[in-house]
């Protein structure tokens, strides 16, 4: 686990918190050497591929103007969750990042708000960009 407290709602600085989440799994953010930061099996392709997901659902939400997910939005979410859950079982490295991103809280959090959703969604993209920025993995 991480050695801060992982907020049960999105912060509002959600890039920011991105990029404290990414240091904290990849290694310090500031550290110099990347041989010594770990990276293990978490590769910026699976974390695209989590990210595809949200985009999926996104491409549908951001044209309308309503404050509620469409239910198939919804449905299509609360599946996403179960494939970040079994991802999260089968490889020990995503595990680590689902938990510490906090992925699970936030998606639980989102309800039907459309808003909530699409911040969250840029999260997912802030992940898939420090992860590059650090050096991460890319398959």
């Amino acid at each position: 686990m991480p050695n801060y407290e992982i907020p049960e709602k999105l912060p509002e600085d959600f890039v920011e918190w991105a990029n404290i989440v990414m240091g904290e799994i990849l290694g310090s953010p500031n550290y110099k050497d990347p041989s010594k930061r770990f990276y293990g099996k978490l590769t910026t392709s699976k974390i695209r591929r989590f990210l595809s997901l949200v985009i999926d659902i996104l491409n549908e939400e951001r044209i309308r103007t309503q404050d509620e997910l469409k239910p198939e939005s919804v449905r299509k979410l609360m599946m996403a969750r179960v494939r970040f859950a079994y991802e999260a079982a089968r490889v020990d490295d995503v595990r680590r990042f689902v938990d510490v991103s906090g992925i699970m809280l936030y998606i639980k959090d989102i309800g039907k708000s459309r808003e909530k959703f699409i911040a969250f969604a840029e999260y997912m993209e802030a992940l898939v960009a420090w992860h590059r920025y650090y050096g991460g993995k890319e398959n």
